[in-house]
């Protein structure tokens, strides 16, 4: 096997793929509440794995071994190092020396009650010794269609176990969400109060970082849990049998939709957490708009051709290098494009304009959209806050798809530009559009 099955899931998503940066302990924090998940409520699953070769990676799956006796693991990798279950659950996965697939992990679940892939991808680096911890790209799909053609092409693949059932898998899907947070929770470093502080004051900061991660927790399950009422509700209504057949494409549209929230929140939050886990320990690097912005731009043209909108940039290529990282920089050009081309209605216009402005280099990233009102400014690089008044004033009509969003992006940007010692702005009116100025300082 010669491809890549980061590849293959990234083109069954299509333009809905949204490839998250993550570290190796995200990663096995991840796969470990799944796996979690498959022995607190027994499921009996095929599982596909290609794991990094330390003992620890492989203590969840040998208690799901031992604990579920129909369950089979098709693995890959040497055992060298690697206690392997001697019964004919555990069946070797060849892969090839020249395959993509050695540069990359995954977790693939087929059962009656949980379709699922996890892959992550870890990109060549540029320059040899260029990071000693580079993230990786990974993907996440509950679709059954992806699944299937990912395991088709691992081989071993027994499609009758990919018939799930939507009712059964609707609450194994619920019961995901508390054990990727608890175990997100056990990655991040936790805040500890030493028995004595140098100053009241000191212990005041501390005290009020404890309450902020709680309001920040509160919130977290506030906003997973309407998305979840909201599919548990469509379910409940395409129970009926009076529904006619366009109230039933409705319901399954908003199931769609509000998997696709789910999806998205969930992957901000890992964003913020590995942001925050990491950020004191990242060397900052030279970095050329030049090299970054005009390929984000390409990828964003078919969205915004297919919307009627005109997408563009002005960078210079003798703009003097930054002081970031390629990947944080490409993550703040895609949310604030995004943002853009979600807002602007068709025939409008999106720019990204760069100029050398003093000690920083700043990027206008313009819009022709609906605009935000002046009193929701102040609050908008806030988490979890979405801008909410602005279409009915503009008049505009969004779609629920293009309306609703994780309230996670900008807070992610603006702790993105911090962490380089930059900054963001934005003046804004109503019906006309929007410009977030975003500054980054001249690497010296």
């Amino acid at each position: 096997m010669t491809d890549s099955l980061y590849n293959l899931v990234l083109n069954c998503q299509g333009k809905r793929a949204e490839p998250l940066q993550v570290s190796l302990s995200t990663l096995r924090s991840t796969m470990g509440a799944m796996i979690d998940l498959l022995i607190e409520r027994q499921i009996s699953a095929q599982l596909w794995v290609k794991l990094p070769q330390h003992a620890e990676w492989f203590s969840e799956l040998h208690c799901y071994s031992e604990q579920v006796e129909t369950a089979i693991v098709y693995w890959t990798g040497n055992e060298n190092g690697i206690p392997i279950d001697p019964s004919q659950k555990w069946q070797r996965l060849a892969v090839s020396a020249e395959s993509a697939m050695q540069r990359e992990f995954w977790l693939a679940i087929a059962s009656e009650s949980l379709n699922a892939i996890l892959v992550a991808h870890q990109p060549p680096l540029k320059v040899a010794g260029e990071d000693l911890n580079p993230p990786l790209l990974a993907l996440l799909s509950f679709e059954t269609a992806t699944l299937e053609k990912a395991i088709r092409h691992l081989g071993k693949a027994d499609v009758g176990m990919l018939k799930s059932d939507p009712e059964r898998a609707l609450p194994v899907l619920h019961s995901l969400i508390p054990q990727l947070i608890q175990r997100l929770q056990a990655v991040a470093q936790p805040i500890t109060i030493a028995p004595e502080l140098s100053s009241s004051t000191e212990a005041e900061v501390l005290l009020e970082e404890l309450r902020s991660k709680d309001r920040f927790l509160n919130n977290v399950v506030q906003e997973l849990r309407m998305p979840l009422t909201n599919m548990i509700a469509a379910l409940t209504l395409l129970n009926s049998p009076k529904l006619r057949p366009d109230q039933r494409q409705r319901y399954f549209n908003l199931l769609n939709n509000e998997c696709n929230r789910q999806r998205s929140l969930i992957d901000s939050l890992l964003d913020l957490l590995e942001l925050e886990r990491t950020q004191e320990q990242v060397q900052l690097r030279r970095v050329l708009l030049s090299e970054v912005i005009p390929g984000v731009v390409s990828t964003y043209q078919p969205i915004a051709r297919e919307k009627g909108i005109t997408l563009g940039y002005t960078i210079s290529s003798n703009l003097p290098p930054v002081s970031c990282l390629d990947h944080w920089l490409r993550q703040i050009t895609v949310k604030l494009l995004h943002n853009a081309i979600k807002f602007t209605p068709p025939g409008g216009q999106v720019q990204a304009i760069a100029k050398q402005h003093g000690d920083f280099v700043e990027i206008e990233f313009q819009d022709t959209g609906i605009g935000i009102p002046r009193h929701e400014l102040p609050h908008i690089f806030d988490r979890f806050y979405r801008v909410r008044s602005s279409a009915s004033e503009s008049g505009e009509d969004l779609s629920p798809e293009l309306s609703t969003g994780t309230g996670l992006g900008l807070a992610i940007v603006r702790q993105l530009l911090l962490c380089c010692g930059g900054s963001i702005t934005v003046n804004s009116q109503v019906g006309k559009g929007s410009v977030f100025k975003v500054l980054l300082p001249i690497y010296r």
